[in-house]
């Protein structure tokens, strides 16, 4: 049976568990992240936040797998660790797995340079239990059209 390490207990995260369930998770937040080390798995998922990223890092140092990395707002330093990491084992990175939003976001790519003459405004509405406010799919937007 095929094992995934998932980090975090958002809304992807249960939604991940719901959908794939021919699969053994076991599962990892904030309160036993440090007990990462003692599992193995064939797929680690990180479904969390920035924060947890240090302790993602050193577990994929000492124990190379194939990673899908959803956490946001990481920073410049963090970025370039998960570049590195990606020349050791298959990475990736998918700051949001909705495809709408990634229709958007391929939007502003290819027209950011018609847009360069308009102010644009980003309002960042979520469900009330969001933790990651601006969102790093706001960010991203801010990115691109800038």
């Amino acid at each position: 049976m095929n094992k995934i390490l998932l980090i975090g207990k958002g809304r992807l995260a249960k939604q991940v568990i719901s959908l794939c369930k021919d699969y053994d998770f076991i599962c990892f937040d904030e309160n036993n992240i440090n007990e990462l080390d003692q599992y193995t798995g064939n797929l680690l998922l990180d479904c969390s936040s920035y924060k947890a990223f240090p302790h993602i890092y050193n577990y994929l140092l000492k124990n190379p797998l194939p990673t899908i990395i959803c956490s946001t707002n990481h920073s410049k330093e963090d970025e370039i660790k998960i570049n590195s990491l990606s020349c050791l084992m298959p990475i990736i990175k998918c700051e949001n797995f909705s495809l709408g939003m990634n229709l958007l976001f391929n939007f502003f790519k290819i027209n950011s340079k018609s847009l360069k003459n308009y102010d644009s405004y980003i309002l960042d509405v979520h469900h009330k239990n969001k933790k990651d406010t601006p969102s790093g799919t706001s960010k991203k937007i801010n990115s691109l059209i800038d």
